[in-house]
């Protein structure tokens, strides 16, 4: 037997020796991760001869499922809905859910509780997989201890399936989650100054006088994109110069540390008088913008109340184990922080629409619940390649636009409940006329200092932590191969295209200096401009200044853009994607999986490009991701947002604002370019995700 720990503490010493003693000795003793203590025993131990436990070695990307699906993404895409399928019966018919079913819309709060469930197990079901494919490599028979959670009965199940034997330990009390103290020491404060009749409310620092805005406001979400209106450019404000009124009745919001409101981001904005806001410290380094300093004491304390009642009620009713009570307990209470300093943002900024297309924060679904809450408008956009269907993504928003008619069934199956479903095109198509003469100039650079034949490769972001993720060591292959074929190619040209440019040489290690070599013999190129998040130029721009574009089946989205601008593009699949539909349909012709296969292909091509002109081409695909490819999605998103900013300015409903935008827009692009997802919605449970999707398409062509 070989026994695996998930983290070696002194806690869980006792149970793991226990656990020891009830399955017999084991072979080897493995640890996924170890407490200081106990690495300070285990060296000590190690010092005075005695060994047999050591820490788990593996590259998460090496770690495949049985039928050789990268893990991360198979646990990712379909284990983690398959065990939220499985819970449902300990979500959907408890009475708490029905309490605070009150005060939310269910369906909202039933995915915010799915999502919250899927984040907390998809770390040990990793583990498990890393488990059976480690013991498989040793062969002996697995066993497993791991923390004790609410859901260690439908933990044990997928165990079971991988011949995975499990127990459990109790770890000691975890510090209360820092939105929950924050409660609680708000709510506190404004308890005792009441019964002290002190008559003050504790709601931070004040918004100064001169942020106080003027009429409704759209708030748009920072992702880092960029905030300038140079359209060839990245920036969260592509759609904007499109709604038919003012830019100043934009207010963007800053929430990331990493890429804060700082006086250049001020400057731009203010130039076209619109208003940033930073949500926190972290993304605050300018005086001159307002900081948001959060819900009030006074709301805190009410809201607290309520949720406490509401439990009380709920627990009398409910027969689910306390420990799953108790975990919904505290999500939904989480939930409804959230909400409470959304609507709070809302108000004092008298936001009546909210455009963010960041799903893949759970905490979005508690800002469309707040905008709904006071009659507004919450807008999602899709940015990125969503075939692949994924709950951790899954939307609530009142309208989200989407590429094409696609779609709308990777959305149902995601588990997304958009209200209004708007086909719009490839969002960002209006760059491609901007970004060809620039690409036309760096085309003749390189080929001025002698490149015949260019290359473009557009990567994927990589930690060095080769345990979390695609780890940079695998990545930097890509970059070695590349520019080996380089330097013993005097006629190639390489045009790199990093996702996030700023990290990447520390990324790449000794192999920078290399790519450094390459760049100085002037055909090679590398787009480095932008910040930690993004990089300002689009990757079309790259592929358009090159004969072929390489991309990463992992992540397509930017290879899809190059072959909507024009480009040939391909895609490598080293991580190893077999369930991607792309896979199979495209195998040699578009995907590869392996560098060499594709040098192959792509030296034939050289030979002879009329003999190999189907390698690369996308013509089949593209139809079915973007039907109109006209370089207008933009303007058809900015005309959408402000034809219902003009609903609301008229005085109307948040839904006949939203059947009134939906009729111009029908009017405008036809029938086959929306689909009412709340029928379609109350039709069938989650569960049945495919009979919604099947519906979705009737319903695409007989609006």
């Amino acid at each position: 037997m070989i026994f695996y720990i998930n983290h070696l503490t002194l806690w869980s010493a006792w149970p793991l020796w226990r656990s020891l003693l009830a399955n017999g000795r084991p072979d080897r003793i493995f640890y996924f991760k170890a407490g200081h203590w106990a690495l300070f025993l285990l060296g000590l131990g190690r010092r005075l001869g005695f060994s047999g436990i050591e820490e788990i070695d593996y590259s998460l990307v090496d770690v495949k499922s049985p039928d050789g699906v990268y893990i991360d993404r198979y646990v990712e895409e379909i284990e983690s809905a398959k065990f939220c399928d499985r819970a449902a019966a300990f979500l959907k018919t408890n009475p708490l859910i029905d309490q605070f079913g009150r005060f939310f819309d269910r369906g909202r709060l039933q995915l915010f509780l799915e999502r919250s469930l899927a984040e907390d197990v998809r770390p040990v079901l990793t583990q498990l997989h890393i488990v059976a494919w480690h013991s498989r490599r040793l062969g002996g028979r697995p066993f497993f201890l791991t923390e004790r959670t609410p859901w260690l009965a439908l933990i044990q199940e997928n165990a079971a399936r991988l011949n995975i034997g499990v127990s459990s330990y109790v770890a000691p009390a975890r510090p209360w989650h820092p939105v929950v103290l924050k409660v609680l020491r708000r709510s506190f404060s404004y308890a005792v100054s009441h019964l002290a009749k002190i008559r003050r409310q504790y709601s931070g620092v004040p918004v100064q006088p001169e942020f106080k805005t003027a009429g409704f406001k759209i708030a748009v979400s920072y992702q880092g994109k960029g905030v300038s209106f140079d359209l060839s450019k990245n920036t969260d404000l592509f759609w904007a110069p499109f709604m038919g009124r003012s830019v100043g009745d934009i207010v963007v919001y800053f929430a990331w540390g990493e890429d804060p409101l700082d006086e250049e981001k001020w400057n731009l904005l203010d130039k076209n008088s619109i208003l940033g806001v930073a949500m926190n410290a972290a993304a605050h380094k300018t005086d001159r913008a307002p900081l948001y300093s959060g819900v009030s004491g006074s709301a805190l304390f009410e809201e607290l109340k309520r949720m406490i009642k509401s439990a009380a009620i709920g627990l009398r009713h409910s027969r689910a184990p306390l420990a799953i009570n108790l975990w919904i307990i505290r999500t939904v209470c989480y939930f409804s922080y959230w909400v409470l300093c959304w609507r709070g943002f809302f108000e004092l900024f008298q936001v009546k629409i909210n455009v963010n297309y960041d799903d893949w924060s759970k905490d979005r679904l508690a800002a469309d619940e707040a905008i709904a809450g006071i009659g507004g408008i919450s807008v999602s956009y899709q940015r990125a390649d969503e075939t692949i269907p994924d709950m951790f993504r899954a939307r609530s928003s009142d309208v989200h636009f989407s590429f094409a008619y696609g779609g709308a069934e990777s959305e149902i199956m995601s588990r997304s409940r958009p209200r209004h479903f708007v086909w719009a095109g490839y969002p960002f198509d209006g760059a491609f006329a901007g970004v060809r003469p620039r690409a036309a100039r760096l085309r003749q650079e390189l080929t001025n200092a002698g490149a015949k034949f260019i290359v473009c490769f557009l990567d994927e972001n990589s930690k060095k932590d080769k345990k979390a993720a695609v780890s940079s060591e695998h990545t930097s292959e890509n970059y070695r191969f590349l520019l080996e074929k380089f330097f013993a190619d005097p006629g190639l040209g390489l045009v790199f295209k990093p996702k996030k440019a700023a990290t990447l040489r520390s990324r790449l290690g000794d192999l920078a200096a290399l790519l450094d070599r390459a760049l100085s013999t002037k055909r090679c190129f590398i787009f480095e401009e932008g910040n930690a998040v993004a990089t300002t130029n689009y990757p079309c721009e790259a592929g358009l200044a090159s004969d072929v574009t390489i991309g990463v089946l992992g992540g397509t989205t930017a290879a899809l853009e190059s072959a909507l601008a024009g480009s040939r593009t391909l895609l490598i699949d080293r991580e190893g994607l077999p369930h991607h539909p792309w896979r199979n349909a495209a195998l040699g012709r578009i995907v590869f999986l392996d560098w060499d296969s594709l040098w192959g292909a792509l030296g034939s091509f050289r030979e002879n490009s009329a003999l190999m002109a189907p390698m690369g081409d996308w013509s089949q695909l593209l139809n079915s991701y973007d039907a109109f490819r006209d370089g207008r999605a933009g303007e058809r998103i900015g005309s959408y947002i402000g034809w219902l900013s003009q609903g609301i300015e008229e005085g109307l409903s948040a839904s006949l604002a939203m059947d009134q935008a939906r009729q111009r827009y029908v009017g405008q692009w036809g029938p086959g370019t929306f689909v009412d997802m709340g029928p379609l919605l109350r039709m069938t449970t989650y569960t049945k995700g495919q009979k919604i999707a099947d519906e979705c398409k009737v319903a695409s062509f007989s609006s």
